[in-house]
């Protein structure tokens, strides 16, 4: 393993180790998974038009797939498990203009990730890839163990996706850092319930993007709500 020297802005260094700490890592530990999400992790090294197109091949929702609308607390109820299926074609390419993303480091509700692979709504899914593929190109995308398992269950239980094709997308988002949501997070988001009056699971998002010094979260949900704390809510489809 090699040795090089890095230069940092003193307040940067600072808040990256007091998030290294947070997560309990190191700040070596940080930048080093900073740097493999950007030049190692599978889907990375494609263009923003080849990574759409992968999110499009791999986001076709089986015939079977019931109908179903976004709605947070209905993920965690229980559905009989889905039906092997395949992956289809690659739909028609993507050609719609890319929407830009607020600037800031800016946290994915998991219902931006939803409609981006749901293509019961064209209007939204477009908008949702859009602005996914933007924030990918600046790097600035956050989101939490939380997220990942919310739109793991979606694909597996809502649009019957089999676990093969679940992976392969969820492999596509390894540019975003992931905050894993340990005891500290879910203090605060008790916190959040009683001084925001918002639902457990939405306090559970806004506590990790805090602890991530996120400025932007990019919510439908949400995106009425004042500020919480430094964050700004914002909707993709507004």
């Amino acid at each position: 393993m090699s040795n090089v020297t890095l230069a940092f802005p003193d307040d940067l260094l600072e808040r990256a180790r007091a998030y290294a700490q947070r997560q309990g890592t190191t700040l070596n530990q940080l930048i080093r998974e900073s740097l493999q999400r950007r030049v190692q992790v599978a889907g990375c090294d494609l263009s923003a038009d080849e990574w759409i197109a992968e999110v499009a091949r791999l986001s076709v929702v089986p015939t079977a797939a019931p109908p179903w609308a976004w709605n947070r607390e209905d993920i965690y109820e229980r559905d009989p498990p889905p039906a092997a299926n395949r992956v289809g074609e690659i739909p028609q390419r993507y050609e719609a203009a890319r929407e830009e993303a607020p600037r800031g480091r800016t946290f994915l509700d998991t219902n931006l990730l939803f409609y981006a692979h749901d293509a019961r709504e064209p209007t939204k899914q477009a908008q949702a890839r859009a602005y996914l593929a933007n924030l990918r190109e600046r790097g600035d995308g956050v989101l939490s163990t939380q997220v990942l398992n919310e739109l793991s269950s979606i694909l597996l239980r809502k649009l019957l996706f089999p676990p093969a094709q679940v992976k392969a997308l969820l492999a596509l988002y390894g540019w975003a850092e992931v905050v894993v949501i340990r005891p500290p997070q879910i203090e605060d988001a008790l916190d959040l319930v009683a001084s925001h009056q918002l639902s457990y699971w939405d306090a559970l998002m806004v506590s990790a993007a805090l602890a991530a010094n996120c400025t932007v979260l990019a919510s439908e949900d949400l995106a009425r709500a004042r500020p919480i704390r430094s964050l700004h809510c914002s909707s993709p489809f507004a």
